[in-house]
C-alpha cells in the first residue's frame, strides 16, 4: 500500500517501549511540517523532530483533534524527549521516586518512593504464596471427595 500524506495531516508515530514508561500513550500525535524525498520532518507539542520519517511509519489520523499542534514549537527535540514532554509521570532514578507530571495540582498520586523489597519480604511474600496455594489445593480435594 502506498501511503501519501499531505502537508499538515495530522499522524501518529510508535514510540519505543524504551523511549516511554509503561503508563504512557505508545503513540506520539504530529503534524507533518515538511516532505522531501519519500521522508516526513514532523513537529509535536514538544517541538520540530530531529529525524525523517517514512510512509510506512506514520499512521493517519482523522476524527481526532489536537489544539497542542497547532502551535508546533521551534526547537529541535528527539524522539524520546518529545515522548518525555507527554508523559503522565517523571522518573527520578537518583531518588527512586515517581512524580506526577500533571500540569495541575494532582490529588491522585503525590510523591510515590518505589524502593525494592528486601529479601526478608520477598521470603515471606513466597511463604504467604505457597500456603495459599496449599489451602486451595486441600479445599480442591475435599471438594472431590464430598462430590463423588
Amino acid at each position: 500500500m502506498n501511503k501519501n500524506f499531505e502537508m499538515g495531516s495530522i499522524v501518529t508515530i510508535l514510540i519505543p517501549q524504551i523511549d516511554r514508561n509503561s503508563v504512557d500513550r505508545s503513540l506520539l500525535p504530529c503534524k507533518i511540517i515538511e516532505k522531501t524525498n519519500r521522508k516526513y520532518r514532523l513537529g509535536c507539542a514538544s517541538g520540530i523532530l530531529n529525524v525523517t520519517y517514512g510512509a510506512n511509519e506514520l499512521n493517519l489520523v482523522e476524527a481526532a483533534e489536537f489544539p497542542e499542534l497547532d502551535d508546533i514549537p521551534q526547537r529541535t527535540v528527539s524522539l524520546r524527549e518529545a515522548a518525555r514532554g507527554q508523559s503522565v509521570v517523571r522518573v527520578t532514578s537518583s531518588r527512586n521516586r515517581v512524580k506526577c507530571n500533571c500540569k495541575r495540582a494532582c490529588t491522585v498520586m503525590a510523591d510515590v518512593v518505589v524502593e525494592k523489597p528486601s529479601r526478608v519480604v520477598q521470603r515471606n511474600v513466597i511463604k504467604i504464596v505457597l500456603t495459599a496455594l496449599i489451602l486451595i489445593i486441600k479445599l480442591y480435594l475435599n471438594f472431590a471427595v464430598i462430590h463423588k
